[in-house]
């Protein structure tokens, strides 16, 4: 669906904000995605007489052995209970189960140290889901971004396709809200949310019963690279490869939908030379083998760097890295997002200002075409600088409003914020970090002189060693920045 609009509210005054650089703000629901690509994939099947399909569904993968190319999977009931193991075997492993995915934790334990670099981030604070209807004074069908100076948390209200609102609860800090947590009835929940959103007027019983009986989320961010392994014959897709965490502008899903039609696209150029395989091979499998790593190492080269600037980007658009401790990497942060406020502040005005300038410098010649004549004809007559008044102020004006033209359309061509463009999503990834390259180094040099890199030091105790990805990040959440230059000193 899209979007009517994105309204912000900071304390009660409600801002309605454009769409960037005129764009409509579509908003794409998951289960609807699933559908699409469900339906699509039977189809392709059922048009393909030589492939065989099986979709199983309540599945959950234990464990994998990239070695013996073998998945472990565990099946269960319609309560969620386990009800039975089975250990399959694979020709290609496509891992694309999330951020804590079983199959990027079997590449970094399991393939030769350096071929394989991954990262995993546990981020501070964490966010619930609430569904309910906003009362209708506000914009029906429009994204609403709620936010107030007192409220330890804030609310991110997005519209469905069930005409109510997915409504996020998030707070950024370590320390959770504590009125928040010590609700436990749903007369507590709408206390609480009034308190600091009265304009929601109202909390429905239910919607607060299901928010009381959920836990909170946390944000995960992670990495890797390469996306491939071609001895075990494995990749990752989508949060498995790179995951953002929430917040990122819709990037998570367009990466992931940019990652299924690359590793199609690999694949189904593989296929289509696959008689050329065969000549160059004596064996069938030796065939498939090749085809196989190809097409990995294909899907590889054209998503693991756009992957990897992802974070990158996400990393320095977030103001979660923003720490009151962090005297370094902070003010890099805040400087980045001045600069980042003057481009999608000044950029749209100096366009508007130049127009406007524009327009009167035409007029203004119109006007004083007769007058400016006169002038030409006396200076070729009598060279003087004695002309009349309404001349002077001519061509006072004309110089003034022609300098502040020049100076509004060099600031209009400006390129556009990060934010913009990141939901604008038609510059890929690594050109927009060629784009903010200064930033970065200047964001990374600050995360590494003030230890913020802190699992490198969680992988240096030798005490920790063998630790999965997770239970590193876990780790490496609780060091403090005099611990981690204790151990890498």
């Amino acid at each position: 669906m899209v979007a009517s609009g994105f309204n912000l509210h900071l304390n009660d005054v409600a801002l309605s904000l454009p769409a960037p650089e005129g764009e409509p703000v579509v908003l794409v629901d998951r289960g609807e995605i699933t559908s699409a690509l469900r339906e699509h994939l039977a189809m392709a099947s059922e048009q393909n007489a030589d492939t065989t399909m099986t979709v199983m569904h309540s599945v959950h993968v234990k464990s994998v052995d990239l070695v013996g190319r073998t998945v472990r999977i565990e099946h269960r009931d319609e309560q969620g209970q386990a009800s039975h193991e089975e250990l399959l075997e694979y020709d290609l492993l496509l891992g694309s189960d999330g951020v804590r995915s079983r199959v990027r934790e079997a590449m970094n334990s399991q393939l030769p140290r350096g071929s394989f670099e991954s990262e995993l981030k546990l981020m501070p604070g964490r966010w619930q889901v609430l569904r309910m209807d906003l009362p209708a004074e506000f914009e029906q069908g429009a994204v609403h971004a709620m936010v107030s100076s007192d409220a330890p948390f804030g609310l991110f209200c997005i519209p469905s396709l069930d005409d109510d609102y997915c409504i996020i609860v998030s707070w950024s800090n370590e320390e959770p809200p504590y009125e928040l947590m010590a609700a436990k009835t749903p007369e507590d929940l709408e206390a609480v949310l009034l308190r600091y959103f009265p304009k929601l007027k109202s909390v429905p019983r239910a919607a607060a019963q299901s928010f009381l009986e959920s836990m909170p989320s946390k944000a995960v961010v992670s990495r890797c690279r390469p996306l491939h392994n071609a001895d075990a014959a494995v990749s990752v897709l989508g949060d498995a490869a790179h995951a953002v965490g929430g917040g990122s502008l819709g990037q998570g899903c367009s990466a992931a939908l940019q990652d299924a039609a690359s590793m199609a696209a690999s694949l189904s150029a593989t296929v289509r030379k696959m008689a050329d395989y065969q000549k160059d091979c004596e064996e069938e499998a030796d065939a498939k083998h090749a085809a196989v790593v190809d097409a990995l190492v294909n899907y590889s080269s054209m998503r693991t760097e756009e992957g990897w600037a992802l974070l990158d980007l996400i990393e320095l658009q977030s103001a979660a890295e923003v720490r009151a401790s962090s005297l370094l990497q902070g003010p890099v942060v805040m400087g980045f997002f001045i600069e980042q406020l003057g481009r999608g502040t000044l950029k749209p005005l100096a366009e508007l200002g130049s127009r406007v300038l524009r327009s009167r410098l035409v007029k203004n010649k119109r006007v004083s075409r007769g007058q400016v004549s006169e002038f030409v004809t006396h200076l070729k007559m009598r060279p003087s600088m004695k002309f009349g008044v309404s001349v002077l102020g001519f061509l006072h004006e004309r110089a003034v409003l022609g300098t502040w033209k020049f100076v509004l359309d060099v600031i209009s061509k400006l390129r556009p914020s990060l934010q913009t463009a990141l939901m604008a999503t038609d510059e890929p990834y690594s050109e927009l970090v060629q784009r903010n390259r200064a930033w970065i180094g200047l964001l990374q040099t600050a995360k590494t002189v003030s230890g913020v890199s802190k699992i490198s030091a969680v992988h240096d105790i030798t005490a920790l060693k063998g630790l999965t990805a997770a239970q590193s990040a876990a780790w490496a959440n609780q060091l403090t920045s005099q611990e981690c230059l204790a151990v890498m000193s």
